[in-house]
This record gives C-alpha cells, sequence and structure tokens, in this order.
C-alpha cells in the first residue's frame, strides 16, 4: 500500500500548492451492529445430499445462473486467474490438509464481516473451523466472530494516517506487538461469540505467529484451567509459528499466558481445524491498500510462505473515495504494486480485487453517489487485470450508482445510516454474493478443465 494515503491538496499558500495527507479523523466511522443474523435474501446456493453422511465431500452444491453484473472478471478471456486456486479446492477431498485464505480489506469488512459469511459458506462444504488468524489486539474494533480480552501487550499498526512502528517488521494482519516490560506476564483470554457462526465455536488447533531468532517456549494455553499439550513448532527464517492442539474449543474461555522475553515480537493468533478451508479477516481501519509495501519483504514472504495462503482477496477503497482528484492512475499504479507484491511473495496464491462498494453523500438534500467513484473502480479493475488478477465489481453487485441509498432504506436495512458501510445484515448479503461469484467461476473452470 505504498503508505501514500491519497494525496491531495489542502490549500494554496503564496501560490505554491500544500499537499497533506488524510488523517485518521478523516475516515468514516464505522458502527457495528450487534444483533443476530438476518439474512436479506435467499442464497444462491442449494444444497444436495448426495448420501446420507453430511461429510462434506459428500455434498454437491449447485447454483442458479449469475447475472453478468455479479460474475468474476478475469484478465484474458482465455485465462482463469483464480485456477491455482480452485486446483488447492479441488484437492481438498483427497487430502487431509488446510486451505488458507487472507481477506484483506478495510472498515468495510472490520470485526469479521462480509469475512464471517463467507468462511462459513465456504466451511459448509469444503470443511474447516475456527476464526482464523486474528491480531493479539486491535485498534478501536468491536469483533464479531469472538470475545477477546488482552492485557499487557504493545501495539504497533502500519496502517492509518502513518505507520507507528519501531521498524517495519509488520505482521500481514497489520501489527506486531511486543510484550510489556513492565510486566512479568501477558495475557490473551478469548470466548466464543454465541450469536455468530456456529463454525468459529469449534476448533482443534490454536497456533502464535511471532518473530525471534529462537523458539519461544515462554507460552502457556489453558482451556476451562485444563494445561493443553505442544503441538508443534515451525519456522520460515526469523517467523515462527507455533500450535497447540486442542481437547476442543472451551465451553467457557481459552487463556493464553506469555512470560515476558526480549527480543520477540508477535504478529497474531489463529483458531483453526487441522484441515478444510481457513479464512483470516484482516480488517484495517483507515487503510487505502496501499502499505503493504512499507512493509519489510523479507518479513512478509516469510509470513506468507509459512502460512501457504491460497487465496488473497484484496478489498479497498471506502478511505479513498472522500478524497475527489481529477485523475486515479496514480492510485491504479499503487495498487498495482501491491498486487505485484503479493504476487511476488506468494506466488502460488490466487488473488482477487474486490472493487470499492457504492458510497453515497448528500447533495442538494438527496444522498447521491461519490462523483469519483466510477474512477476509483476502474483505476482498481485496470490494476488488478494488469497485475493478472481476478476482479469483482461490488458496485455493480449491489445495484450501481446510487445502490448504497437503497440499501440504507431497505425494509430491513442493510446499511448503515453514514451511507457508506454495510451493517451486519447488509455485510452477510455481500459475503453470500461473493461465496456465490466464487463457486460460479469454480464450477466452470472445473468444467472446462475436465
Amino acid at each position: 500500500m505504498v503508505f501514500l494515503l491519497l494525496i491531495i491538496p489542502s490549500k494554496i499558500t503564496n501560490g505554491i500548492s500544500v499537499f497533506s495527507f488524510p488523517s485518521e479523523n478523516d475516515f468514516l466511522p464505522l458502527e457495528v451492529e450487534k444483533v443476530n443474523t438476518i439474512y436479506a435474501s435467499v442464497p444462491l446456493l442449494t444444497l444436495l445430499d448426495v448420501e446420507e453422511s453430511h461429510d462434506y465431500q459428500k455434498v454437491q452444491p449447485k447454483f442458479n445462473a449469475l447475472p453478468e453484473d455479479e460474475k468474476i472478471i478475469h484478465s484474458s478471456d482465455f485465462t482463469n486467474d483464480l485456477a491455482s486456486f480452485y486446483f488447492a479446492l479441488n484437492s481438498l477431498s483427497s487430502s487431509d490438509t488446510l486451505l488458507r485464505i487472507l481477506h484483506f480489506g478495510d472498515s468495510q469488512i472490520e470485526g469479521d464481516r462480509v469475512s464471517g459469511k463467507l468462511r462459513q459458506s465456504f466451511q459448509n462444504i469444503f470443511g474447516g473451523c475456527g476464526t482464523g488468524f486474528m491480531p493479539i489486539s486491535e485498534h478501536r474494533v468491536y469483533r464479531l466472530n469472538v470475545l477477546k480480552q488482552v492485557s499487557g501487550w504493545k501495539r504497533y499498526k502500519v496502517f492509518g494516517s502513518k505507520p507507528d512502528g519501531l521498524h517495519n517488521r509488520y505482521g500481514f494482519l497489520g501489527y506486531y506487538h511486543g510484550m510489556d516490560t513492565l510486566k512479568e506476564n501477558s495475557y490473551i483470554q478469548i470466548q466464543k461469540s454465541k450469536r455468530y457462526f456456529s463454525g468459529v465455536s469449534r476448533a482443534e488447533k490454536f497456533t502464535v505467529l511471532y518473530r525471534a531468532k529462537s523458539e519461544y517456549k515462554g507460552t502457556d494455553v489453558s482451556i476451562n484451567n485444563h494445561k493443553q499439550s505442544f503441538g508443534y513448532e515451525v519456522k520460515e527464517g526469523l517467523v515462527r509459528s507455533r500450535s497447540w492442539y486442542l481437547d476442543s474449543f472451551p465451553n467457557n474461555s481459552l487463556s493464553v499466558q506469555f512470560k515476558h522475553q526480549k527480543d520477540i515480537e508477535f504478529y497474531g493468533i489463529s483458531l483453526d481445524c487441522k484441515s478444510g478451508v481457513a479464512l483470516d479477516n484482516v480488517g484495517l481501519r483507515g487503510s487505502s491498500g496501499t502499505e503493504f509495501t512499507k512493509i519489510d519483504e523479507v518479513t512478509l514472504r516469510n509470513q506468507l510462505q509459512l502460512l501457504n495462503a491460497n487465496l488473497i482477496v484484496y478489498q479497498f477503497g471506502v478511505n479513498v473515495i472522500p478524497h475527489i482528484v481529477d485523475d486515479y492512475k496514480f492510485y491504479e499504479n499503487m495498487v498495482y504494486r501491491q498486487l505485484k507484491l503479493f504476487k511476488k511473495l506468494a506466488p502460488n496464491a490466487s488473488i482477487l480485487v474486490v472493487g470499492v462498494s457504492d458510497m453515497c453523500q448528500k447533495n442538494e438534500g438527496e444522498f447521491k453517489s461519490f462523483p469519483n467513484i466510477k474512477k476509483v473502480i476502474l483505476a482498481q479493475r485496470n490494476a488488478a487485470l494488469r497485475a493478472k488478477c481476478s476482479f469483482w465489481d461490488l458496485q455493480k453487485v449491489m445495484g450501481g450508482e446510487g445502490s448504497m441509498k437503497n440499501w440504507v432504506n431497505a425494509k430491513p436495512p442493510l446499511g448503515e445510516k453514514d451511507y457508506t458501510h454495510f451493517n451486519k445484515r447488509g455485510a452477510n448479503l455481500v459475503g453470500e454474493k461473493l461465496f456465490s461469484a466464487l463457486m460460479s467461476d469454480y464450477y466452470s473452470h472445473n468444467e472446462l478443465t475436465q
């Protein structure tokens, strides 16, 4: 994400243009709706049981035909840019492996919005469980999938108005964390969210991702005061992951204690199954999606290789739209550099770029789409296709220009009153439609390659 958010003229001084970066205070706030999931439409996906067993390998999905505006676009009529991801999906039926999806985005997805529905849909068909990776502590985020309490940590983030780390070796989740030297121990406590998708209430292993010169053995993981035995430790360069096999995800809580140690930094924690699909929600509030090129390449490469990411979903733009300029070629180039970086560091991963959603502002007493949305979407699409990535036009899926107003005024509503963010109901609908688009493309690809 080059760390330039969008450069815009702020004022004219003595005839000279003075440029400034938008600060975090310029970004529209997110209000997460704390209600039960209510689906906004009939799912496009229909499950047909082939046998009485409900193993995911014995369930065959069928899809209604998608409208043209809801289909995934590829860089060539003769190439499916998501082919490597689809081959990995096909291999799940014959191997005991974990397929990982990284869903990067701004405040439109933070707290597991959109990602949660997408994860549930994949896991219902291809297996898997858990929340995926989460930062140890987060910046102004209410997380929907679990209740997380932490103590004794110092947090540094790469996104927002400017990086605030002491160096640039950030984690792929946008943070790195150090232990507070004034405290002997640091803690994390995780509880299930009883009002969320059922898949996240189950997990088979707990993983800590960190960076250190030698293996760190100062972590104790307990479920309901019962200490969990150590599973395994793997490393890629100085980046390491240490996992514990869980007796079961707790009825009450999972508690993790970290003994203080110098020269160690933590990137995140995950709850996953041993096989199936894992999906990480990487919501970066205030990000324009151009900060990844500010992260140390070696550190980021080691993380992506260690995680063996199979699909990267790149969904940004909410923080770009309010800052209107005439030409977005510079933004196209910035996004292109991010995508090329991911392709360089994770060559086996497919990449899907999701265009910015519709956003409205009040103009002459009426809410209308921002006038620059089409230009921003075109820049995102051009960057994706130049980088040989796939593209999905979310504004078209929503209904086109002015659709956010319709989503906010729907009965029941699908958007927040800021006319920018989806509410929980709308986020689930977007996740549902994104999954349907991916599966429609997946089965079309399989038919052509059989």
